[in-house]
């Protein structure tokens, strides 16, 4: 929803480009160092073909230990992505005492 918002707003095109290959856990539910793992294989393309040699913006709500983009990425870059570049609207702080 936040791309496609920003989207209207910015007349930047917006398209799904990846797509969950299962069900995982929350990244919220987790602890930072359970979080990558939680995301690997989780995103496939889905059509290469519309990934190879653009220039990409990634839209995501929170980032907290940045494991979902960096996935995310990971998987624009095998599919040929010609430049990638991430937005956030909120980063979750670590707690302090």
């Amino acid at each position: 929803l936040l791309a496609k918002h920003l989207s209207e707003f910015t007349n930047i095109p917006c398209e799904a480009l990846l797509k969950k290959t299962r069900k995982n856990k929350p990244q919220h539910d987790l602890p930072a160092d359970k979080r990558k793992k939680n995301v690997e294989g989780v995103f496939r393309p889905i059509d290469k073909s519309r990934i190879k040699s653009r220039r990409i913006l990634l839209i995501d709500d929170i980032v907290t230990t940045g494991c979902t983009l960096c996935e995310c990425t990971k998987i624009l870059e095998e599919n040929s992505a010609l430049e990638i570049y991430a937005m956030t609207f909120a980063i979750s702080l670590p707690k302090t005492t």
